[in-house]
């Protein structure tokens, strides 16, 4: 596209920060990402094209050289474009499955896939390839005759459950929750060839409660120890704080030219001038040059189970045997309830997992009933502080007793999961509501041992549910030689599959 204004008053078209994968080298997949987008009408940018040939470049494998691409520019500079491109290269020339394009709000999420609507039905090649669009809300989402799929999805409180695809795209990720990655990561990890795209402008923590996700994201870039990490900004060199004592003239064009590589082409530079006369000197620094107030997360410790143990767990043709037990957990406030199954498996691993979550609690004592009714399982596990504690009233009535751990007991579950976990013990399908619970789990120091601190950020429940149903087939099960006889033909029939029961949570 060609600007209206002097060369000298076109945005910087490469970034001021720049991380690149050592062994990234220029590929074709970028090359011929941008050529379709512009037969579909999309024409890049010169910095557009950059960004996706630094987030497309391969290794020496022929796979993406970057698992994790993150651009960071300001409001409106045409960074849905790079998404746009990438999905359109995955959808039709990559054969990627499912590419899931993420957003904080429902209306980012709805314009973006307006826009590739718009694309798709523009290039009469790609609109034949198309066998389904879902216009339903909140199903928005396009599938190919050979299968691929792209859906569009908005982030919820209830952590990054849905969002797992071979192609991940994260926008607006200032506003990206922690436990959304927790979720995110293990399942991605089992896929072939994945990558996560974040989008995002410059994070302010007065107002972006999420926004230390993303910052370390950048941390990581700055450190430069990040082997897998594309990481591209468009920002000047100057900090918050010299923004408030006064000591940058925010006025001063050049500022804007480094932190908007559309400035002079599809942002005017007059409307630049006016955004500066009518912002405060902080919105305009965060908004309009990407300049962060960057939360400070360098003194936060290591998470309790380290994220690349946690992945290595994942296995998603895992499943118990005879014995089984179950676990309830629920938040303090009885707004949610857990209930967890685990058991070995033939290996002599423990396998576990979320049979079901939901609001409230009234639903809970029929599901367990009916869940004993079919397993019969070895025990019903509940922490007696917890308050799900108080179903044990309830299941007496129906002739069931479940085990209430007590203090010292629960300490015993904590450290025994613990150690099943990094010790390679321990197996899951890639839950996504149990792995947000571990990313976020901290601990409650009891004398010398420790237990899950049930008022650690994040929704513990999942973690505290499949720790009491561990505990409850070590107590109370024997490990068996072989699984029983299947229970019935189809899997779904007993436990839904991680992948299953993460779709159906998530109204899939």
């Amino acid at each position: 596209m060609t600007s209206c204004l002097a060369p000298e008053l076109v945005g910087a078209q490469r970034p001021r920060i720049l991380a690149v994968p050592p062994e990234a080298r220029s590929s074709q997949a970028a090359e011929e990402a941008i050529e379709l987008a512009a037969e579909s009408g999309l024409i890049l940018d010169d910095w557009q094209q950059f960004a996706l040939r630094t987030g497309l470049a391969e290794d020496h494998r022929g796979l993406y050289a970057a698992f994790e691409v993150c651009a960071i520019v300001a409001r409106q500079n045409g960074k849905g474009g790079i998404f746009e491109a990438r999905e359109l290269f995955g959808l039709f020339l990559a054969g990627e499955p499912l590419i899931i394009h993420s957003a904080h709000r429902f209306d980012t999420s709805l314009e973006a896939f307006l826009r590739m609507l718009v694309l798709i039905e523009s290039n009469p090649d790609l609109d034949r390839r198309i066998k389904r669009v879902s216009r339903s809300h909140g199903e928005e989402g396009f599938e190919t005759r050979t299968g691929q799929r792209l859906r569009y999805k908005t982030r919820t409180g209830s952590g990054g459950r849905g969002f797992s695809g071979r192609v991940v795209i994260l926008d607006e990720g200032m506003y990206l929750p922690e436990g959304t990655m927790s979720a995110l990561m293990p399942t991605m990890s089992a896929q072939f060839n994945p990558q996560l795209w974040y989008g995002a402008s410059a994070v302010d923590q007065n107002e972006h409660e999420h926004g230390k996700t993303l910052t370390r994201v950048r941390n990581r870039a700055l450190a430069g120890n990040d082997p897998s990490l594309a990481y591209m900004e468009w920002s000047p060199d100057v900090t918050m704080e010299q923004v408030e004592k006064g000591e940058v003239d925010l006025s001063d064009i050049a500022l804007a030219l480094e932190a908007n590589p559309a400035a002079g082409i599809r942002i005017p530079i007059e409307q630049i001038k006016r955004e500066r006369r009518s912002m405060t000197r902080r919105s305009y620094a965060v908004e309009r040059l990407s300049i962060g107030d960057w939360p400070n997360v360098a003194e936060e410790g290591p998470q309790v189970i380290d994220p690349d143990v946690w992945a290595k767990c994942v296995d998603a043709s895992s499943a118990p045997t005879d014995p089984v037990a179950f676990g309830v957990s629920m938040t303090e406030d009885r707004s949610r309830t857990v209930i967890a199954v685990a058991g070995r498996r033939p290996d002599g691993r423990f396998h576990g997992e979320i049979v079901d979550d939901g609001p409230g609690s009234a639903w809970a004592l029929p599901r367990l009933l009916e869940l004993i009714a079919k397993w019969d399982p070895c025990a019903i596990v509940i922490d007696k502080a917890d308050a799900a504690a108080t179903l044990a009233v309830d299941l007496a009535d129906d002739d069931v007793e479940p085990e209430l751990l007590t203090v010292g007991q629960f300490v015993l579950a904590c450290g025994g999961f613990y150690d099943d976990v990094t010790g390679d013990r321990f197996r899951f399908r890639g839950d996504e509501l149990l792995t947000a619970a571990v990313g976020s789990a901290a601990k409650r120091r009891l004398g010398g041992a420790w237990a899950w601190d049930r008022t650690a950020p994040g929704f513990q429940a999942p973690l505290i549910a499949v720790t009491a149903a561990r505990h409850g087939v070590v107590v109370h099960g024997k490990p068996v030689a072989a699984p029983p006889a299947p229970r019935s033909a189809t899997p779904e029939a007993n436990f839904p599959t991680s992948e299953t029961a993460d779709l159906a949570r998530a109204g899939f």
